[in-house]
């Protein structure tokens, strides 16, 4: 009897082996030199090390305008730049920039510029003290979440929205994913842009820096925001 459970195990491990090595997705980003990648940095890999010095330029430049709003960066999340479309099917990689938390950030053809990794490095600072309870009620709305890094990343494809408020109900990363399409992605992290740019327009980036902080120690973001839109 144990040894037909030992088999079964050992098949087991070998389907799940199989399946990790065959099929595409961020979980390669756990051993990226298996993948057609090498380290160019610390925790930072690269399917074309030719350019590692104009990776680690954009990173730190990056980096820098992060830290303008968070002060020095306390996350270091594993970065991995794909310069080709192959490389990045290889992680399942279909936009830009993807970030999973404060572990992982995936840069696209398309998203080799400082804009997007600010972008990405911005969702790992703001996750930095999130769990996976957050995962379907996240202390900072999804919303919140993309304005914040939007607005930090100075992104030039946004432009204001005069209504906003129609993506608040956005409060995960699945709700945000089902909002957005190729047609209204765009338009939706404008509103979430406009919104977090109000604030800081209005009240000074400090009162941004401000709530962030007070969340992260447990207060409720959606009493503190409310507090910051009606008040005169």
């Amino acid at each position: 009897m144990f040894r037909w459970i030992r088999i079964g195990l050992a098949v087991l491990l070998l389907s799940a082996t199989a399946a990790y090595a065959a099929l595409p997705g961020p979980h390669r980003a756990l051993t990226p030199l298996l993948f057609g990648l090498h380290k160019i940095a610390p925790n930072t890999y690269s399917d074309a090390p030719d350019k590692a010095p104009i990776h680690l330029a954009l990173m730190s430049a990056a980096r820098l305008q992060a830290a303008e709003f968070f002060g020095p960066l306390t996350t270091n999340p594993r970065h991995i730049f794909c310069t080709t479309t192959a490389c990045a099917e290889r992680f399942g990689l279909r936009t830009r920039g993807l970030n999973y938390g404060s572990h992982f950030n995936f840069i696209s053809p398309r998203g080799l510029n400082v804009s997007i990794i600010t972008h990405e490095l911005v969702h790992s600072e703001l996750h930095r003290t999130m769990g996976l309870r957050d995962i379907y009620n996240p202390k900072f709305p999804q919303w919140f979440d993309e304005g914040l890094a939007s607005y930090i990343s100075q992104d030039t494809r946004l432009s204001f929205v005069a209504k906003p408020n129609h993506i608040k109900n956005a409060r995960n990363l699945k709700e945000w994913r089902k909002l957005n399409s190729a047609e209204t992605w765009q338009q939706n992290y404008s509103a979430a842009w406009t919104l977090v740019k109000a604030v800081a327009d209005t009240d000074g980036i400090g009162v941004l820096q401000d709530l962030v902080r007070r969340v992260e120690n447990g207060e409720d973001f959606d009493v503190l925001w409310r507090a910051l839109e009606t008040q005169p």
